[in-house]
């Protein structure tokens, strides 16, 4: 995931919010009181001797001063490139299924937070990467925006892209779309085209018999993820019809058996006759823009990652994929496994 996190980083830079620092951990200052022979803390006595024997200006405390807020967690160093990862589909089921959540009761240390939960503690640690007003830092994970600045209607509603930005109504529309690959498994099929502009795009339908169920709510859901600060594709529903698409050269296609083959016109005519068309003929689709850059592997929501040294917060202590679960269990988002992370 990526997103646009230049205009409130440079609001913060500029002053707007503050000073933007280092990390900073709060020291806290802790007295012991120790008891004298005859009972009274002699913290106590000191300080009722101290009441009769000192002027009252010896009592003045410093001034309180302002803690430092940091508003930008400088987690993007230059690093040596990371190794793809790959996470096994099946696996990733089994472990989310079956191995993690017994593990919230079998294991000790869980375990035994949840008894203090019965004394008033809490059996989850607080999130360390928070600042000193409780507030998560911009980071590469996340960018404060409807949180912190005001933000327009027509800012929320054009998402990622920006008002007028590109992708914001989806791909160019003053030339032919160009096929440059294709899905063929799974229930929703779709392709990959590159528009006049040279930018390529996911086109994806929705299931059968649910025309428009969740590619609208794609797009919906994702405006509310970028205004709550979450990096998010430039995703908007489009329509077209066959003649806007043309097959691009040396495109495969993979088969079931694994095997590839050049992908041809009634290849491209078979998907498009596996999903439901709007009444006048056309195609409606959800269209999601690549992002800039190389992938590495999509990231766990456990753990930190090895090969990356500016990941140093194990990830379910991070506050901001914490408050992510809100956001899903809200939008009736279920499908937020690792696989669909970038």
């Amino acid at each position: 995931m990526v997103g646009i996190k230049a205009s409130c980083a440079d609001r913060l830079r500029s002053g707007v919010f503050g000073t933007v620092v280092g990390r900073r951990w709060i020291a806290l200052s802790i007295s012991v009181s120790l008891v004298g022979p005859i009972g009274i803390p002699l913290t106590c006595a000191a300080g009722a001797s101290a009441l009769f024997l000192s002027p009252a200006s010896a009592f003045a405390r410093p001034p309180l001063r302002d803690e430092a807020v940091v508003w930008y967690d400088l987690d993007q160093n230059s690093i040596a490139e990371p190794v793809e990862r790959e996470p096994d589909l099946h696996w990733d089921a089994i472990k989310d299924t079956f191995i993690l959540p017994p593990r919230r009761f079998l294991n000790p240390v869980l375990f035994v937070r949840r008894i203090g939960t019965a004394f008033g503690g809490d059996h989850v640690k607080t999130a360390p990467n928070v600042n000193a007003v409780g507030e998560v830092p911009n980071s590469s994970w996340f960018t404060n925006r409807i949180g912190l600045f005001s933000m327009s209607p027509e800012e929320a509603a054009a998402g990622a892209a920006g008002i007028g930005g590109a992708g914001e109504s989806g791909p160019d529309r003053s030339g032919p779309w160009t096929v440059v690959s294709a899905k063929t498994q799974g229930v929703t099929p779709g392709f990959n085209i590159r528009d006049a502009r040279g930018d390529t795009y996911l086109i994806k339908f929705d299931p059968p018999g649910e025309l428009g169920s969740s590619s609208c709510a794609g797009v919906v859901s994702g405006r509310i993820f970028w205004a709550a600060g979450y990096n998010v594709p430039v995703d908007a529903t489009v329509s077209f019809r066959r003649e806007d698409l043309v097959l691009g050269d040396g495109v495969q296609i993979k088969l079931k058996d694994g095997s590839r083959r050049p992908m041809t016109e009634a290849d491209l005519d078979d998907i498009l006759g596996r999903v439901d068309r709007l009444p006048d003929g056309r195609w409606f689709a959800i269209s999601s823009k690549f992002l800039s850059g190389k992938p590495v592997g999509p990231f766990n929501y456990y753990g930190t990652r090895a090969d990356d040294p500016n990941d140093r917060i194990p990830h379910e202590d991070r506050r901001e994929l914490r408050g992510l679960e809100v956001f899903c269990a809200w939008l009736n988002h279920y499908d937020t496994k690792q696989l669909n992370t970038l």
